[in-house]
């Protein structure tokens, strides 16, 4: 939870939950953060297609990101 610059997660009967997703501007902290690779960042329209979902997982010195397509497709990249 205290990943978030925003503070904008808070515990609500025992899982994380964003307060206001209007509040939330997309940073991926909380994503990069988690150990379980549990958060997806749904995206818009304009950058995924509907439904496209960007999630990842962080390990010392790198990220792997999977990008799951609305159509099925699976990209893989590391940053």
């Amino acid at each position: 939870m205290r990943v978030c610059p925003g503070d904008l997660l808070r515990r609500e009967e025992g899982v994380v939950r964003l307060r206001e997703a209007g509040d939330c501007w997309d940073c991926a902290s909380c994503v990069k953060a988690c150990p379980w690779g549990a958060l997806a960042l749904v995206l818009p329209v304009e950058l995924g297609g509907r439904g496209s979902r960007l999630s990842a997982r962080a390990s010392p010195g790198r990220t792997r990101w999977t990008l799951r397509c609305w159509d099925g497709r699976v990209e893989e990249f590391e940053t």
